[in-house]
């Protein structure tokens, strides 16, 4: 019997390689999203390094227009951290699509792999028999033209 041809070795490689893009994706999406909330860590420290020296020099009785140019500042500040907590948010939302775009493409190869595996013990099945009927037809021929004999029943019987 001639070897095992898997007819959908194209779309296997096909599918590995969409799994292998998916993953590369994830692994970027998951860089990003660190990328994000260090940027979100960072925003808040400088904030609230602000805020505190801002608080201190009002202590101190500083001038109510420095007070002010501060506290603009700090507004300001406050705004790029809510723009860093919402691009954290879109990190996020990116990151859980692209593993669920890994599991996708992870089952559909699955599904290709279950195919070959199938196959392989079919064939693998087919040449058995394939095989048996050669020994019964062999042990056939051995014992003579009115005997019927089959290995598969008689295992005792050898060559």
């Amino acid at each position: 019997m001639k070897a095992y041809e898997f007819n959908l070795e194209p779309v296997q490689t096909v599918r590995r390689r969409e799994e292998q893009v998916a993953l590369e994706a994830y692994a970027r999406a998951l860089v990003d999203r660190t990328r994000a909330s260090d940027e979100v860590r960072s925003a808040e420290r400088v904030l609230a390094s602000e805020r505190a020296e801002w608080q201190r020099r009002a202590g101190d009785g500083c001038p109510v227009g420095v007070l002010a140019h501060r506290a603009s500042g700090c507004q300001i500040l406050v705004r790029q951290l809510e723009d860093r907590i919402r691009l954290l948010g879109e990190a996020e939302r990116v990151v859980q699509q692209r593993l669920q775009d890994v599991f996708r493409t992870s089952q559909r190869l699955e599904a290709v792999n279950k195919l070959e595996v199938r196959g392989r013990q079919a064939h693998a099945a087919a040449a058995a028999r394939e095989e048996q009927k050669f020994l019964d037809e062999l042990a056939q021929r051995r014992a003579g033209p009115g005997t019927i004999v089959s290995l598969n029943e008689n295992p005792s019987m050898s060559l």
